[in-house]
Protein backbone atom coordinates (compact mmCIF):
# COMPACT_ATOMS: atom_id res chain seq x y z
CA UNK A 1 0.00 0.00 0.00
CA UNK A 2 1.27 3.48 -0.78
CA UNK A 3 0.05 6.36 1.31
CA UNK A 4 1.23 9.87 0.59
CA UNK A 5 1.00 12.21 3.56
CA UNK A 6 0.45 15.76 2.34
CA UNK A 7 2.09 18.40 4.52
CA UNK A 8 1.74 22.11 5.00
CA UNK A 9 4.12 24.08 2.84
CA UNK A 10 7.62 24.57 4.33
CA UNK A 11 7.15 22.11 7.21
CA UNK A 12 6.47 18.47 7.94
CA UNK A 13 3.14 18.85 9.75
CA UNK A 14 0.56 16.61 8.05
CA UNK A 15 -2.21 18.49 6.29
CA UNK A 16 -5.43 16.83 7.43
CA UNK A 17 -8.47 16.98 5.16
CA UNK A 18 -11.81 17.21 6.94
CA UNK A 19 -14.02 14.21 6.09
CA UNK A 20 -17.14 16.40 5.74
CA UNK A 21 -15.59 18.94 3.38
CA UNK A 22 -12.67 17.66 1.35
CA UNK A 23 -11.45 21.20 0.72
CA UNK A 24 -11.14 22.19 4.38
CA UNK A 25 -7.63 21.70 5.66
CA UNK A 26 -6.81 22.43 9.25
CA UNK A 27 -3.77 22.67 11.38
CA UNK A 28 -4.52 22.19 15.04
CA UNK A 29 -1.11 21.44 16.45
CA UNK A 30 1.78 19.40 15.16
CA UNK A 31 1.19 16.76 17.84
CA UNK A 32 -2.53 16.43 17.07
CA UNK A 33 -1.97 16.17 13.33
CA UNK A 34 0.74 13.52 13.75
CA UNK A 35 -1.55 11.67 16.19
CA UNK A 36 -4.28 11.61 13.53
CA UNK A 37 -1.88 10.23 10.91
CA UNK A 38 -0.47 7.70 13.39
CA UNK A 39 -4.01 6.63 14.29
CA UNK A 40 -4.92 6.12 10.64
CA UNK A 41 -1.82 3.99 10.10
CA UNK A 42 -2.54 1.97 13.25
CA UNK A 43 -6.14 1.34 12.14
CA UNK A 44 -4.80 0.09 8.81
CA UNK A 45 -2.46 -2.30 10.63
CA UNK A 46 0.69 -0.54 9.46
CA UNK A 47 3.83 -1.61 11.34
CA UNK A 48 6.65 -0.53 9.01
CA UNK A 49 6.88 2.59 6.89
CA UNK A 50 9.21 3.11 3.97
CA UNK A 51 9.75 6.85 3.98
CA UNK A 52 11.29 9.34 1.63
CA UNK A 53 11.42 13.07 1.46
CA UNK A 54 13.40 15.97 0.20
CA UNK A 55 14.90 17.58 3.30
CA UNK A 56 16.90 15.62 5.85
CA UNK A 57 19.51 16.92 8.23
CA UNK A 58 20.59 16.30 11.81
CA UNK A 59 20.71 18.76 14.68
CA UNK A 60 22.08 18.63 18.20
CA UNK A 61 19.28 19.20 20.70
CA UNK A 62 20.10 20.15 24.29
CA UNK A 63 18.33 18.10 26.99
CA UNK A 64 16.31 21.12 28.15
CA UNK A 65 15.00 21.74 24.62
CA UNK A 66 14.09 18.19 23.61
CA UNK A 67 10.45 17.61 22.64
CA UNK A 68 8.44 14.60 23.78
CA UNK A 69 8.67 12.98 20.32
CA UNK A 70 12.44 13.60 20.21
CA UNK A 71 12.79 12.12 23.70
CA UNK A 72 10.87 8.98 22.73
CA UNK A 73 12.86 8.72 19.48
CA UNK A 74 16.10 9.04 21.50
CA UNK A 75 15.03 6.27 23.88
CA UNK A 76 14.14 3.95 20.98
CA UNK A 77 17.45 4.76 19.28
CA UNK A 78 19.38 4.24 22.52
CA UNK A 79 20.66 7.83 22.66
CA UNK A 80 21.81 9.43 25.93
CA UNK A 81 19.49 12.39 26.58
CA UNK A 82 21.51 13.67 29.54
CA UNK A 83 23.66 15.53 26.99
CA UNK A 84 22.88 17.06 23.58
CA UNK A 85 21.56 14.41 21.20
CA UNK A 86 21.89 14.33 17.42
CA UNK A 87 18.33 14.08 16.10
CA UNK A 88 17.01 13.87 12.52
CA UNK A 89 15.66 17.26 11.46
CA UNK A 90 14.05 19.15 8.58
CA UNK A 91 10.88 17.80 6.97
CA UNK A 92 11.95 14.19 6.47
CA UNK A 93 13.83 14.05 9.76
CA UNK A 94 10.88 15.35 11.76
CA UNK A 95 8.54 12.87 10.07
CA UNK A 96 10.91 10.05 11.04
CA UNK A 97 11.04 11.27 14.65
CA UNK A 98 7.25 11.70 14.86
CA UNK A 99 6.45 8.28 13.37
CA UNK A 100 9.07 6.37 15.39
CA UNK A 101 7.77 8.04 18.54
CA UNK A 102 4.35 6.59 17.71
CA UNK A 103 5.70 3.06 17.45
CA UNK A 104 6.27 2.60 13.73
CA UNK A 105 9.39 1.03 12.34
CA UNK A 106 10.87 3.40 9.80
CA UNK A 107 12.69 2.10 6.75
CA UNK A 108 14.27 5.08 4.99
CA UNK A 109 14.39 5.05 1.22
CA UNK A 110 17.78 5.61 -0.35
CA UNK A 111 16.13 7.73 -3.03
CA UNK A 112 16.98 10.90 -1.12
CA UNK A 113 20.24 11.86 0.58
CA UNK A 114 21.84 8.38 0.62
CA UNK A 115 24.86 9.60 2.64
CA UNK A 116 22.73 11.10 5.41
CA UNK A 117 20.12 8.34 5.49
CA UNK A 118 22.77 5.85 6.69
CA UNK A 119 22.81 7.63 10.04
CA UNK A 120 19.25 6.57 10.92
CA UNK A 121 19.17 3.02 9.60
Amino acid sequence: MIYVVPTFQTNSVPCIVDKDDTWVKYHKTEVENWDIVGGIFAELGVKKIIIRGRNLDFIDVKPENISLAQDIYSQIAGLDTSKPVNIPAQCLGNAIVQLRARGFEILPSRVTFPKRINRII
